[in-house]
């Protein structure tokens, strides 16, 4: 399926319109509120796409959660950096286990590195799974 920006902002305008409340994941949890669409997008190989959504959205006064993976393709600072500024919030997109090819303590601990380096660009609350098959 071709799925572009514009065709992403023509939605968002859309949910707007019908006064869908377009929301980060974070304030999801925080507010409950009635009548909403959840914003949450996964960085898995393009920081340069999710920064022009991150920007699109901003200009339209829409929040949304990035989620960024560790690994170079994804991890970006200067680009998770905008995203947060923009007041997005930023997640941490974590394959930690599979990293650690099935090694419990040594996930644990780098999942702890990982979680306080993305908590260097915003105070990381929230994280999803990456689909790591492990």
């Amino acid at each position: 399926m071709d799925f572009r920006l514009k065709d992403y902002f023509t939605l968002m305008d859309a949910l707007a319109q019908e006064s869908y409340n377009l929301i980060s994941y974070l304030n999801y949890l925080q507010n409950k509120p009635q009548k909403f669409v959840i914003l949450r997008h996964d960085v898995d190989k393009r920081p340069d796409l999710a920064l022009a959504m991150a920007q699109g959205e901003f200009q339209r006064g829409i929040s949304a959660t990035y989620y960024f993976r560790i690994k170079k393709i994804s991890n970006d600072p200067h680009i998770i950096a905008q995203i947060s500024e923009m007041g997005h919030e930023i997640g941490y997109h974590y394959e930690d286990l599979a990293l650690a090819r099935g090694n419990y303590e040594l996930a644990i601990n780098t999942f702890e590195k990982h979680l306080a380096y993305f908590r260097k660009y915003y105070p990381v609350k929230t994280i999803c799974m990456h689909g790591s098959p492990i």
